[in-house]
């Protein structure tokens, strides 16, 4: 198929009109043009071929947004082309260039870099420049033969940008308002984390195992007044449990699973360090199920 094209040397992106869309996919981006204000929305992207009617191993692959029309016919009007000698005997890229009709295509710097050949015509002024490319050769500058007093009332502008679409600016603005979740660890809070990564691990039942960090502070601290809290704990506990047999016979025999799976374990005087802490003790249970759960361990080493 073939198209009239445009060149805009400045233009972020290239545009196609509907007529040479082939597999369009969905997009939303605003245009922007002259003015910084939003001109168009592109619905669609279309992945095209560029080839040359003059050489036919030219090939060149590009994306180009889609509009209903990239811009008006072009020129406004009848060019007059009589002084122009430089073009002469020249083979156009668009031989009907003097003439108004439609622009199915707008293309850009990117583009304009690998079609451009070496050659170049510059003739008298205010006539375009004749610029070598594998089309043929195009025109570039003043074209209009109208009077200056007449093309003051309106003109064309060609340059275009993109904005991003909205999916692209809503990740942007979260990006923008995500607060940054960095920590400051103290001496002893790096310390217990690198701890938990050296003795953490997991044993052949599928288990975590982590081993409890203990601050060499604790090491200096007394707790030798915890053992007597404990045993007034425990001591009151076995006065409730002996008025009630089934509350004292299901302890003890939640105590004794606990023992056989190896959740505790007896520890010895012998075995107790100078500075140990114990912990209070009692069952929980339901009145209507009596059932156990072990609160704390019996004593802790330190």
């Amino acid at each position: 198929m073939y198209a009239r094209c445009l060149i805009d040397t400045c233009a972020e992106v290239s545009f196609v009109t509907q007529s040479l869309s082939a597999k369009i996919k969905p997009v939303s981006v605003s245009v922007i043009g002259v003015g910084a204000g939003p001109s168009a929305v592109s619905k669609g992207e279309v992945f095209l071929q560029l080839r040359s009617r003059l050489n036919t191993e030219f090939c060149l692959e590009f994306s180009a947004l889609v509009l209903r029309e990239v811009t008006g016919f072009l020129p406004r009007e009848e060019v007059i082309v009589s002084n122009w000698d430089h073009i002469r005997g020249l083979q156009l890229a668009d031989p009907d260039f003097a003439f108004s009709k439609q622009i199915d295509c707008v293309l850009i710097a990117e583009v304009y870099a690998a079609i451009i050949r070496p050659g170049l015509r510059v003739g008298a002024t205010d006539t375009p420049v004749a610029q070598e490319t594998v089309f043929g050769w195009i025109l570039t500058g003043r074209a209009s033969s109208a009077p200056e007093s007449d093309r003051a009332q309106s003109a064309q502008a060609c340059h275009v940008e993109v904005e991003p679409s909205i999916s692209t600016l809503l990740e942007r603005f979260w990006e923008m308002e995500d607060i940054a979740t960095s920590k400051v660890l103290s001496e002893e809070d790096q310390y217990c984390e690198d701890y938990f990564a050296d003795t953490v691990y997991r044993d052949s039942k599928g288990r975590f195992v982590v081993r409890l960090p203990f601050s060499e502070r604790l090491s200096k601290v007394s707790f030798a007044h915890t053992k007597q809290i404990a045993v007034a704990f425990l001591l009151r506990s076995e006065k409730r449990r002996a008025q009630d047999y089934r509350v004292d016979s299901a302890y003890r025999k939640f105590m004794e699973e606990y023992l056989t799976l190896d959740h505790m374990e007896p520890v010895n005087s012998s075995h107790r360090k100078d500075n140990t802490f114990y912990f209070t003790h009692h069952p929980v249970y339901s009145a209507e199920v009596v059932t156990f759960e072990e609160m704390s361990t019996v004593a802790a080493q330190i």
